[in-house]
C-alpha cells in the first residue's frame, strides 16, 4: 500500500505536466492507475485464489461476492492513486 502511494506520488512529481487538473490530466492520471492498479489486483486476486482452489468447490454465491469485492476495491484503487498523482503533480508545479 505504502509502495502503491510513493509510486503514483513519484510519477506525479517526476511528470507533473502531464497531469494538470484538466480532462485530460484526470485521463491521463486515472490510465496510469488502471494499468499500475491491474498489475496489483492480478497480486491480490492470485494471493486469495487459495480460497477457491479446485479442492474446494466454494458455493456460486462466494465466489460471486468475491468478484464482486474486488471489482469495487479495483474501482476505488483507481480514484484514489489518481487523485494521488493529481495532487503531487499540483504541489510540485505550485513550487516550479
Amino acid at each position: 500500500m505504502i509502495w502503491n502511494h510513493l509510486l503514483h506520488a513519484g510519477f506525479g512529481l517526476i511528470a507533473s505536466g502531464m497531469f494538470p487538473w484538466s480532462f485530460s490530466g484526470v485521463l491521463t492520471s486515472m490510465g496510469f492507475s488502471v494499468i499500475i492498479q491491474g498489475i496489483d489486483m492480478i497480486r491480490l486476486y492470485k494471493f486469495y485464489r487459495v480460497r477457491f482452489s479446485p479442492n474446494k468447490t466454494p458455493e456460486r454465491s462466494e465466489l460471486t461476492v468475491f468478484i464482486y469485492k474486488l471489482s469495487q476495491i479495483y474501482i476505488m484503487k483507481i480514484v484514489w492513486y489518481a487523485a494521488v498523482t493529481l495532487v503531487a503533480a499540483s504541489v510540485i508545479r505550485t513550487f516550479k
